[in-house]
């Protein structure tokens, strides 16, 4: 039989050492203070707290990870109550992302996060937006409208 030894996280739960994640830095044990579930519990609760920090952090992950230009700061991140494209409310402090959560917009895409391209819209907007250029939303929507016209005055 295996033994698994419990320590205490730093919120006083006690937890097996497999629960921790392991650290580099000056732990004697090599182990996080607090346990997988209290992090990312308090990760979690910080996001809710810090919405434009949450953002921008993603915001410099990406920019890495994609070898795109970052130079935007928390000042370049400001949520309206309205997103700019639908007029619907965009809501922030929520656990799960929807539609009317705040989303980073690159208005031109491959110039990447600096300053004056970004914009903070709806969720449900940067989704529709994708990769799409201007014109080609304009097709689709000559092709939408054309068709609901079609079906309205026949039906």
């Amino acid at each position: 039989m295996k033994f698994c030894a419990n320590k205490n996280c730093q919120q006083k739960n006690p937890q097996k050492l497999e629960n921790f994640n392991k650290r580099k830095d000056s732990k004697k044990d090599g182990l996080s203070s607090w346990c997988k579930f209290c992090s990312h519990k308090n990760n979690a609760l910080w996001a809710i707290k810090n919405p434009e920090k949450k953002i921008l952090i993603a915001a410099r992950h990406r920019a890495k990870k994609e070898k795109i230009p970052f130079n935007i700061t928390i000042e370049d991140i400001v949520i309206p109550k309205i997103c700019p494209y639908l007029g619907i409310p965009i809501l922030k402090n929520r656990k799960k992302i929807t539609d009317n959560s705040p989303s980073l917009d690159r208005i031109v895409s491959k110039s990447g996060y600096i300053k004056g391209n970004v914009e903070i819209i709806s969720n449900r907007a940067n989704t529709g937006k994708s990769n799409l250029s201007a014109k080609e939303h304009l097709q689709i929507g000559k092709r939408m409208f054309k068709l609901t016209s079609n079906k309205m005055r026949k039906g």
